[in-house]
């Protein structure tokens, strides 16, 4: 073994001079380097903002969300699931499309309600950045509701504004009795900013207990939140055997922007990818053409009794030299790239766009193992032909030549 490691260096490192097949060989140490540490650099900035991404929406989202098939058992489907291990909180919630007026500006949105007693689940919202005081409750007689930014420009209104609130539900029966609907004025009581879309621009949040007459046209449903994210496939097994109705993630919940954030991640594996597939065949081109070029000194082996397995080996040998190598030096440069970004925070990001200062990295061992294995598979299937071609050279042809 010592001799074939000896024979595959001094091909590899011993060069008169230049030649083409040496520029081939460095092209492809320098291609799987770059490839191997892309592939982990962009893992770890696509993590980055994937965790950036949970945090942002497990602030205001749960984990879980149980649409249950009925609503009178809510309540019991409640105290039913308090009793399972690992689960933080359970909160019922009711949603409703309403219809939203403001300084003559009518326009639809969402409104979701809970009790006084869950009013720990607005957190997020109630110390989210914004305008006013975030006062949520009831007001001199008067219902006070909090309203996204996008909700706020769309009907110009301000913190202490009133706005009147009108169910779908009663705009029917206003409209089957041929009546003007009645809606519900409630006082703005703040202007939350969570930079999540679906929130800013359509939600109106308030409690229960102030606006009653809004309830019987609501869909309840409880949101869940563990006690470990890493619990929520588990948890959502063991849920689906209940048949408890319709379950959600967290990415359920926000599954056109995970949707599209996975098809980018997809798309810059497979395009980093094929750098190193290239840089593979690039080994397959060096080797099958050092084997040309060394074609007398491998008649001159097998000559003095060395096996064609022997020769094979040789070149083999050479090829993993450069593949393990150039993956080697690929990881290093990866990992320690993200981990300077970690740590000194290299790339900034501007924070009139950004919510966060430097660029978010976080490295998936997962991802980091899987790089390195596929570097590697690609380097040996690369130097299977030209080994075996080596092998099957024949002695008398280059002898004569020698």
């Amino acid at each position: 073994m010592k001799l074939i490691v000896l024979f595959a260096q001094r091909y590899l490192l011993y060069k008169r001079s230049v030649s083409f097949i040496t520029i081939i060989t460095t092209l492809s140490v320098i291609g799987i380097t770059v490839g191997v540490a892309a592939l982990i650099c962009v893992s770890a900035i696509f993590n980055g903002f994937g965790a950036l991404y949970f945090d942002m929406m497990t602030t205001f989202d749960p984990h879980i969300r149980i649409i249950p098939k009925s609503e009178k058992n809510i309540t019991v489907l409640k105290k039913e699931l308090s009793s399972i291990e690992g689960i933080q909180k359970i909160s019922i919630f009711h949603e409703s499309k309403i219809i939203g007026s403001c300084k003559g500006a009518t326009q639809p949105f969402i409104l979701r309600t809970v009790k006084i007693a869950d009013s720990a689940d607005l957190r997020g919202l109630l110390h989210s950045e914004g305008w006013g005081k975030n006062i949520i409750g009831t007001f001199n007689d008067i219902p006070s509701i909090i309203i996204g930014a996008g909700v706020s420009d769309k009907l110009k209104a301000a913190p202490g504004d009133t706005i009147t609130i009108m169910s779908l539900g009663t705009i029917d029966q206003a409209a089957m009795t041929m009546s003007v609907p009645q809606g519900i004025r409630a006082i703005i009581g703040g202007i939350f900013i969570t930079n999540i879309k679906e929130y800013d621009a359509a939600m109106i949040y308030a409690f229960e207990e102030s606006l009653p007459s809004l309830q019987r046209y609501t869909y309840p449903y409880l949101d869940i939140r563990l006690e470990h994210k890493q619990a929520v496939p588990e948890m959502m097994e063991l849920m689906s055997k209940k048949k408890l109705g319709t379950l959600l993630t967290w990415r359920d919940l926000h599954s056109d922007i995970y949707g599209v954030v996975d098809f980018e991640k997809m798309v810059s594996f497979i395009i980093v990818g094929l750098v190193v597939v290239v840089s593979a065949f690039n080994i397959l081109a060096s080797l099958s053409m050092t084997v040309v070029q060394k074609r007398r000194d491998i008649a001159l082996l097998k000559a003095l009794g060395a096996s064609d397995r022997f020769i094979g080996n040789i070149y083999f040998t050479k090829g993993m030299i450069i593949g393990c190598t150039s993956t080697l030096m690929g990881a290093i440069l990866g990992i320690g790239l993200c981990w300077g970004q970690q740590t000194f925070g290299w790339i900034t990001l501007d924070g009139a766009v950004s919510i966060v200062p430097t660029l978010p990295v976080v490295i998936d061992p997962a991802i980091v193992i899987f790089a390195i294995a596929s570097s590697l598979f690609l380097c040996v299937l690369a130097t299977i032909y030209p080994a075996r071609r080596a092998a099957s050279m024949a002695i008398a042809e280059n002898i004569a030549e020698q």
